[in-house]
């Protein structure tokens, strides 16, 4: 830490140089200049950390000295000691953002004092320059990663963003996506013979695939106005985001993007893929959109063949005279049969089966669904039934390609989600029983200390499994309820005017009234006293 003392009187600086525990103050260096030029010169030469300056000084004073300081440094520390009284003087040494302004004489003390002040005020400016610094150089070397898990969310819905102020995009590095963009996806298809026996291998082919889609987006990048990001895989779907802000430019461009990518993808990897590209829309909010489309459109294209190129409006209007296989459908009740629960498996069905049974639908697609929906019913069998394949195994099944009857196929399926449906709605009735039973035993035991680990121990429940059974029937944690409860019950006490706050409290379950009433607040917004 060095400073510099400026004063045209010598015992001035003899004495600030002598009397001062420079040494205390962590200054390892003191210099001294007798007017304003000379203390220029040494500012420039030795650049000083603090400056302590007299104001009226031959040559330069202390006031122009300041001034040139300011405009090399903001932030050095000046700390003015005049010998006058003169408001002219500190309105200016104000106007310059002074740290200090003393009148001498002063007593070394009070200047020691000031000077430590100045010191520890700089080293804090210091330390959060520095804390600046490294976070500055965190978010730099972390925001490539940070971009791409935010245009991730922002396409994919995996997280909604509400607010995209321009602010936002500039932070991520993407402001042209407030002037629209297009999403287009790549859906690889995972080989059957073989050439990705294990999951390892076929991550290696995405992997693979990932860089030749990188390698082939490179020199389409920085093109007029346009930012193309490829993004991370969801599941076997690559998205690439093509941000322009005319429509028509970046439908072309992403068309030439895609045509590349699905020749050499399928050129040096041997790999079934299809393309789709999504509509264009003017804002970085509406970019889920276009991305929605792309999946959906993929689903579709999946049942009309492999390494086919085409834009959701293309889709929509080639398969317009035909019913287009329901991926959603489809994929909400398969969804609702892995997760086992009862109630969402019949909802999502009867839609299904609504949508199958109509004239228009090709007994194709019928029995395609059929397969689908068959495979995973089996296995949802097989995980919870002990009910042999062969036992559950239709008729209809065996003859399914054959069948050219839309309604018996439906009819069979039926059949199946009654056997699956039946074990799931027996497991089901005994979770709720389980949560009946801790509720209950809350409805009798308010006005005691309830243990969740006991109350799981007593059911032969783990901890974690009977908080989420809970959560799933009540639609809250257990600790939320047992306080609403007792809450309830003490508003009813309340308004009954017959118990103290103090018996009210012993009666709903708290030791402590103090803390009673904060929970009481918490939940009502009035304390208990004012409730009535």
């Amino acid at each position: 830490m060095k400073v510099l003392l400026v004063d045209d009187e010598k015992h001035v600086l003899d004495g600030l140089t002598a009397m001062m525990d420079w040494s205390g103050m962590s200054v390892t260096e003191v210099l001294t200049a007798m007017d304003g030029e000379e203390a220029w010169q040494s500012y420039l030469h030795d650049r000083p950390d603090i400056v302590i300056t007299d104001v009226a000084m031959p040559r330069m004073n202390g006031l122009e000295l300041a001034g040139r300081i300011r405009e090399a440094d903001p932030d050095t520390p000046i700390l003015f000691l005049s010998g006058y009284d003169d408001f002219e003087y500190a309105r200016e040494a104000v106007h310059l953002h002074a740290s200090k302004y003393m009148l001498k004489p002063a007593v070394f003390y009070e200047i020691q004092q000031a000077i430590r002040e100045m010191i520890v005020e700089l080293e804090a400016k210091r330390r959060q320059s520095r804390y600046a610094e490294q976070f500055k150089q965190y978010v730099e070397q972390s925001l490539p990663a940070l971009r791409e898990q935010f245009l991730y969310e922002l396409v994919t819905g995996a997280k909604v963003h509400t607010d995209l102020a321009e602010s936002m995009l500039r932070f991520y590095g993407v402001e042209e996506l407030a002037s629209g963009g297009l999403l287009f996806g790549l859906m690889l298809y995972r080989p059957l013979h073989g050439r990705a026996k294990t999951e390892r291998d076929w991550q290696l082919f995405k992997f693979s695939a990932a860089n030749i889609a990188a390698e082939t987006i490179a020199p389409y990048c920085g093109q007029e106005q346009a930012r193309i990001y490829l993004l991370r895989y969801e599941e076997d779907r690559l998205p690439v985001l093509v941000a322009h802000a005319d429509a028509a430019r970046a439908r072309e461009l992403a068309a030439s993007i895609a045509g590349a990518l699905l020749r050499n993808v399928a050129d040096f990897l041997d790999l079934e893929l299809n393309i789709a590209i999504g509509r264009w829309y003017g804002s970085a909010a509406e970019l889920g959109k276009s991305y929605g489309e792309v999946v959906e459109t993929l689903r579709s294209l999946e049942f009309e063949g492999y390494d086919k190129m085409m834009t959701v409006d293309q889709a929509e209007s080639d398969l317009a005279g035909k019913r287009r296989y329901p991926g959603k459908l489809v994929h909400q009740c398969v969804e609702a049969i892995q997760k086992f629960h009862p109630a969402d498996v019949s909802r999502h069905w009867q839609e299904l089966k609504d949508w199958l049974l109509q004239e228009e639908v090709p007994l194709g697609i019928v029995q395609i669904v059929g397969i689908t929906i068959w495979g995973n019913l089996l296995l949802g069998v097989a995980e919870e039934t002990t009910a042999g394949h062969d036992a559950i195994l239709p008729q209809w099944m065996l003859n399914l390609q054959e069948s050219r009857s839309r309604q018996s196929i439906v009819t069979g399926l039926d059949e199946q989600f009654g056997l699956l449906l039946k074990p799931l709605q027996q497991r089901d009735s005994q979770q709720l029983a389980y949560v009946r039973q801790v509720i209950e035993y809350i409805e009798q035991h308010y006005a005691e200390s309830i243990s969740f680990d006991e109350l799981s121990k007593q059911l032969h429940l783990t901890r974690s499994y009977l908080s989420y059974l809970f959560k799933r029937e009540t639609g809250i944690n257990f600790i939320h309820y047992l306080t609403d409860y007792r809450i309830e019950r003490a508003k009813e006490l309340l308004l009954s005017g017959q118990h103290m706050i103090y018996e009210i409290s012993a009666l709903v379950g708290y030791s402590d009234p103090a803390y009673f009433s904060r929970v009481f607040k918490k939940m009502t917004g009035k304390p208990p006293l004012e409730f009535v």
